[in-house]
């Protein structure tokens, strides 16, 4: 019954923490090159294009003037917030994972919101390009063989993971499957190492860690994807 339990709290844990924790969160702040009062308007017609609507304007917006979040049911994931300072100017501060809050700077850039000098990867030696198209399938077959081949497949020419992102990501399924192999086959070294005889707690570990790098997987093709669909290009 114990056994059970944590094969169960596992689950719940890999499922949420990939699709959550491992972001690596990001900030950047620009000021917006669009009207004062024209800004909330443009927001939400770009962020409409990006990810159909699947965002939402925030009552709490600790303290600035307003917030936009994305749902749970975009591929992005970001925060937009915006405050007034002086009369006419909007600040925008953007959170989100590395890639996404990367992404839709450039995007902003794109549609004018905020001006291009203000992009760090403007300064880079990389120019801009457009993305290709991946397929989900590969991406979910790589998964279920060893996760961090479809980690690799989703950064490959791609800009929506950071190589950090990438890195960590890569290295926790690793890991994960490292820790699979080294405790199933003793049951947490209760009893003689034999894996044979332990098949269904290692497929049970397995499976857990491939539904959150499932779900994962899925979020990263389907932005990347969309991008690639509404022609922007990007410093990747």
């Amino acid at each position: 019954m114990r056994t059970i339990t944590i094969i169960v709290l596992y689950s719940i844990m890999v499922s949420f923490f990939f699709r959550g924790t491992l972001r690596a969160e990001t900030v950047r702040s620009f000021a917006a090159s669009v009207k004062q009062k024209e800004i909330k308007e443009s927001l939400k017609k770009t962020l409409q294009k990006l990810d159909g609507g699947k965002f939402k304007e925030k009552d709490k917006t600790f303290g600035f003037s307003f917030l936009y979040k994305s749902t749970i049911f975009s591929p992005f994931k970001y925060k937009i917030y915006g405050g007034t300072i002086l009369e006419n100017h909007t600040i925008l501060r953007l959170e989100g994972s590395s890639g996404d809050v990367r992404n839709i700077s450039r995007i902003f850039a794109l549609e004018g919101i905020i001006s291009p000098k203000d992009l760090p990867e403007i300064h880079g030696k990389k120019k801009p390009r457009t993305l290709r198209r991946k397929s989900h399938t590969a991406g979910q077959v790589l998964n279920l063989i060893f996760p961090p081949f479809s980690v690799l497949y989703q950064y490959f020419n791609s800009p929506r993971l950071g190589v950090w992102q990438m890195v960590i990501r890569a290295s926790l399924y690793l890991l994960s499957d490292t820790l699979a192999f080294l405790f199933t086959g003793n049951i947490f070294f209760t009893e003689p190492y034999n894996l044979r005889k332990n098949w269904w707690f290692l497929t049970l570990w397995l499976g857990a860690g491939r539904i959150g790098g499932s779900i994962q997987t899925a979020d990263v093709i389907r932005g990347n994807n969309r991008l690639y669909k509404l022609g922007y290009t990007f410093y990747y």
